[in-house]
């Protein structure tokens, strides 16, 4: 399975330290932010290519809507990611890189 740009991105941020330190520079964490975006850029290009080659597959015929969560589930396995845990997370790497809390 792959992992979604969140997840990659992480899995990076956690190799520089732990949960209570991080030994990373700003050009650093600027690059990894760069990279997950590029990634997230192609995600979302391959889940659009999908959607035009195999159309709606997953139809809810009774309301004439399509779900991307089959696509999402076949893709990345299912995984659960809580996007407002990582943004709170956002400052405390932060003030762990010396940086300013916006």
């Amino acid at each position: 399975m792959k992992k979604t740009a969140v997840e990659w991105l992480k899995d990076q941020i956690e190799c520089f330290g732990n949960k209570h330190e991080l030994q990373m520079s700003w050009a650093t964490l600027d690059e990894l932010f760069e990279q997950a975006k590029q990634m997230e850029k192609e995600q979302i290009e391959d889940a659009i290519e999908y959607g035009f080659n195999y159309g709606c597959r997953y139809a809810n015929k009774e309301e004439g809507e399509c779900s991307s969560q089959p696509y999402y589930e076949q893709t990345y396995g299912g995984h659960s990611v809580d996007a407002n845990e990582m943004i709170d997370h956002i400052a405390d790497v932060r003030k762990m890189v010396g940086g300013k809390d916006e």
